[in-house]
């Protein structure tokens, strides 16, 4: 049923079997007013405007009109917007059933419409998964293709040197039948027992000596040999460098008696001594002699290597 304060005219939804006969005692919750609400009558009840109410709490007493004592009951205002959508509800029941309304007229909750997910949902998330499958996919692809070329790789070289070349050549590493512009004739040269060691001179004075060997480890003859020495200091500072030839002899009597302008003279001979830098053979090693003048006191290394060749005369045109 629906009562309305006395005080601020607000209208509230009462359980009507919490009201005696004769009336009981209730309480606005809005202005705190004290009323009494009697029953509804049996026809005109169905006519009123219905409202939303809840108790204060569990333990409210219910006493009669004649009765002061005892908690009054307490409702709670509803806005009038859902208390028309609730007589809609009730007057639309009214008139299917004869009877009371729905029994969820009067919840005081009202009914939104469930919002339903977008239909491109599932669409796009689908679309989604299709997208991470490629892209799993094409890993997969790209990484089998990988493992594969590297375990032909590794077939052709363990069983089939021979075809080595052409199918680094196919891969992209090297380019097959092209020699390597890098290699100056010195990749292929080892030196071996080097030695270095001051000498006193008559016309020089005082001559630091590298001495050596170097191996021709190419697979055919090689000539024209050349090696290269660098003097270091003690904070491994670059002092001097000095290129020279292999095959040259130059003992200590010829160190010490020769003039320094012969001495680099017999360094700058490409053919050396009687021709030993002509035609060196596979596994074949030659002396070398690397001379430096005017060096300050503070030498701390010395390093030699070789640093280019050039094919034997009876491979003419070959190079590496």
């Amino acid at each position: 049923m629906v009562i309305q304060c006395d005080k601020c005219h607000t209208k509230f939804h009462l359980d009507e079997t919490r009201i005696g006969t004769g009336g009981t005692r209730v309480r606005c919750s809005r202005c705190r007013h004290v009323f009494v609400a009697h029953p509804p009558e049996p026809v005109a009840s169905r006519e009123q405007e219905t409202m939303l109410v809840s108790d204060e709490g569990p333990g409210l007493s219910e006493t009669g009109a004649g009765e002061t004592s005892g908690p009054d009951i307490m409702f709670k205002e509803e806005s009038m917007v859902d208390i028309k959508a609730v007589e809609a509800e009730k007057r639309k029941g009214t008139a299917e059933s004869r009877g009371d309304g729905p029994k969820d007229a009067f919840s005081g909750k009202s009914r939104e419409p469930e919002e339903k997910p977008p239909a491109q949902t599932g669409v796009r998330q689908g679309a989604d998964r299709k997208k991470d499958f490629c892209r799993s996919y094409t890993w997969v692809v790209v990484s089998v293709i990988i493992l594969g070329l590297v375990a032909a790789g590794y077939v052709v070289v363990s069983h089939s040197p021979g075809l080595a070349p052409a199918f680094l050549a196919f891969t992209g590493n090297i380019q097959a039948d092209k020699p390597d512009a890098a290699d100056t004739g010195a990749r292929r040269l080892e030196i071996l027992t080097v030695n270095g060691f001051f000498v006193e001179t008559e016309h020089s004075g005082r001559l630091f000596v590298i001495r050596g060997k170097v191996r021709n480890n190419y697979p055919r003859s090689r000539r024209y040999i050349l090696v290269k020495g660098r003097i270091l200091d003690n904070r491994g500072q670059l002092v001097r460098e000095k290129t020279a030839y292999a095959g040259n002899k130059l003992d200590e009597h010829d160190l010490k008696t020769l003039s320094l302008e012969e001495i680099n003279t017999r360094m700058k001979n490409r053919h050396g001594s009687s021709d030993t830098n002509m035609d060196v053979e596979p596994g074949t090693a030659v002396d070398f002699v690397i001379v430096f003048e005017n060096l300050p006191d503070n030498l701390s290394e010395f390093t030699v290597g070789a640093i280019s060749s050039s094919p034997g005369n009876s491979v003419t045109g070959e190079q590496g």
